[in-house]
């Protein structure tokens, strides 16, 4: 695993694992927008979706229109699909060695890695 030095700013990070859908799956998608400037708010508006069966797609972090500095997550679902669930934890962190602690707890937990965006002082991880 290659680990790359971050300056001042930290990295948005997203783990997603995802439980096998039963049943049939219509064509339409129905897609999430959510965008918070904390990362636990983030987290808990990701889970709530999750319930919902809506899953992670991408994400960017940065400046927005509306609410400054901001995490926006993008989330998807098959149409009225509200059986499929995700689980996703948001982890915020400014070194490296942190993260990289943090990422393993992550993966012993059975998340995988997702995405990720870079961020000033916010770091996110998810499952």
């Amino acid at each position: 695993m290659r680990i790359m030095k971050i300056g001042l700013s930290s990295l948005f990070l997203l783990f997603a694992s995802a439980i096998v859908q039963s049943g049939t799956v219509e064509d339409k998608i129905e897609y999430r927008l959510l965008a918070a400037n904390k990362t636990s708010t983030i987290e808990k508006e990701m889970n709530q979706a999750a319930s919902e069966g809506y899953r992670f797609e991408g994400t960017m972090g940065g400046e927005t229109a509306a609410g400054g500095n901001e995490i926006v997550a993008i989330m998807s679902r098959r149409n009225g699909d509200k059986k499929t669930r995700y689980d996703y934890r948001v982890l915020a962190t400014k070194k490296t060695s942190t993260m990289q602690k943090e990422l393993s707890l992550a993966g012993a937990d059975g998340f995988l890695y997702s995405g990720q965006s870079i961020l000033t002082a916010r770091l996110a991880v998810g499952r």
